[in-house]
């Protein structure tokens, strides 16, 4: 697919921004394992199959390292403040991506974090209007869903394509389709063989 051109900056974006996070790393490393799969089957290269390697999900990983430890706990948090909201969110993100670049040029980060806000401010009106905590509660995972696919686009290496901070990247309007000048009108003027010279016509023979 034509957006697979996009891996290897967003591949970069990823690795230049990963910080002490393995769980971009694992992204990363996901993304360089597509590449190096789309290169054998285009080149018929054979890459050393070593590199890929990448790093186990979360919920496998083992140790008392301080960056697991953190990872785990804003996974777990975002797993119990949104649990609905944070699955559809993925899926919007998947469809979103499966569009690109049919209907939109590049990821619409921006417009799916405006559309949270849009979608929130009303909930937390409903707070102190004596609504129930728990109708609050599945209120709050429809923001959730925007807000996560925004960060989904953000964590994916998104903000690298051109387009992605617009509100709305949409695939630009085909130029119009210009006749070139060969199609254009035959001139069906005879040309000239003889040429009349000013003068000359009264001359006779002499």
């Amino acid at each position: 697919m034509v957006r697979d051109v996009f891996d290897d900056e967003r591949r970069a974006w990823i690795a230049d921004h990963q910080g002490w996070s393995r769980i971009q790393t694992r992204r990363a490393e996901l993304l360089a394992r597509q590449i190096r799969r789309r290169v054998r089957e285009q080149t018929g290269a054979r890459p050393n199959p070593h590199e890929d390697t990448v790093i186990q999900p979360i919920w496998a990983r083992t140790g008392p390292a301080p960056a697991l430890t953190v990872e785990g706990a804003a996974v777990l948090m975002c797993l119990c403040a949104a649990p609905i909201g944070w699955l559809a969110g993925y899926c919007l993100h998947k469809g979103l991506v499966s569009q690109i670049p049919r209907r939109i040029v590049s990821y619409p980060i921006t417009a799916l974090v405006w559309s949270a806000v849009a979608v929130g401010l009303p909930i937390l009106l409903l707070v102190g209007s004596g609504m129930s905590p728990v109708g609050v509660y599945l209120l709050v995972q429809l923001p959730a869903m925007f807000f996560a696919a925004g960060i989904y686009g953000v964590l994916e290496g998104w903000l690298s394509v051109p387009g992605s901070t617009d509100l709305w990247p949409h695939v630009p309007e085909d130029p119009p389709v210009q006749l070139p000048e060969l199609l254009g009108a035959d001139d069906i003027t005879p040309p000239v063989l003889l040429e009349y010279r000013r003068g000359e016509s009264g001359r006779g023979g002499n």
